[in-house]
């Protein structure tokens, strides 16, 4: 299953907000931290997070936080499918997540 989150999802709203040509590194940091979180619950993790955002070639990317996993597609569609697939390929299934979320980044000028 994937769930797409926006940023009020993972952290107060007002927590998350960035001026005009930043990178996010702020953002990526406060859910690196909250991946951190859930893993330290258990050897099972529960969900992974993704960030995803638009390749300069077109389509998208998508990085894993806290795990090294990286696909990239011309379209959601795809995205969504390639995600599941390195989600599958990377853990054992008894340690696969059971939710994968993606997260929007979209550079504000």
């Amino acid at each position: 299953m994937i769930t797409v989150i926006t940023a009020t999802e993972v952290a107060a709203p007002n927590a998350l907000k960035f001026k005009a040509g930043t990178h996010h590194e702020e953002l990526r940091i406060k859910l690196r931290f909250l991946l951190v979180s859930v893993a330290d619950k258990g050897a099972n993790m529960n969900e992974i997070f993704f960030i995803v955002e638009d390749a300069p070639e077109g389509g998208y990317t998508a990085k894993a936080l806290g795990e090294s996993i990286y696909t990239d597609a011309d379209n959601l569609e795809e995205l969504h499918a390639n995600v599941q697939d390195a989600v599958r390929c990377h853990f054992d299934e008894d340690k696969k997540p059971k939710m994968i979320r993606l997260h929007f980044v979209h550079e504000v000028m």
